[in-house]
């Protein structure tokens, strides 16, 4: 009896909050809104990657990975044999190498996962507009019209290209 008591005060306390956090927003509003929210967390995600991750020992490792990939790839379509058989000897430790760059890419993780709570919070007040944003032109399955959903993954996605520019990524 406890525990479902202690359910039913912490369904109220976070029905509380939400209620609080809603906003009343116009389309325009709301598509400005996502823009600053996607280049927020854009900035942060790859400011956080680029102190995090891409420290020298990790770029060199890449460079190190991708021009060994580089010449793989060349000497297998070139079919040479001889340089195939030396980069081969290399394979099992550049597999090792690419999994370590792969976990090293989680260390900005935890900066970044408090940000789908920001993504709920945007689908329960964004989410009853529907499809507020309009488009000059038809994209492929997506129509002429997005809802915050499309419209975020759109913003976000050309707010970290950019600053992953910037930021030498």
């Amino acid at each position: 009896m406890i525990v479902l008591n202690c359910d039913k005060n912490m369904v109220a306390i976070l029905d509380n909050i939400m209620s609080q956090l809603m906003i009343d927003v116009s389309p325009k509003q709301a598509m400005i809104l996502i823009l600053f929210i996607s280049l927020t967390v854009s900035f942060i995600s790859t400011y956080a990657t680029k102190k995090l991750v891409y420290k020298p020992d990790y770029v060199k490792s890449r460079e190190t990975v991708q021009k060994w990939r580089k010449e793989y790839n060349e000497a297998k379509k070139n079919k040479d044999n001889k340089n195939l058989k030396k980069l081969e000897k290399k394979k099992e430790q550049m597999t090792k190498m690419e999994a370590k760059l792969s976990l090293q890419s989680f260390k900005s993780l935890p900066v970044t996962m408090p940000f789908i709570l920001v993504f709920f919070w945007m689908q329960t007040v964004l989410g009853p507009l529907g499809q507020f944003v309009i488009l000059p032109f038809a994209l492929p399955y997506i129509g002429l019209q997005m809802n915050f959903f499309w419209w975020y993954l759109l913003t976000s996605l050309l707010t970290s290209n950019l600053l992953r520019k910037q930021f030498g990524l």
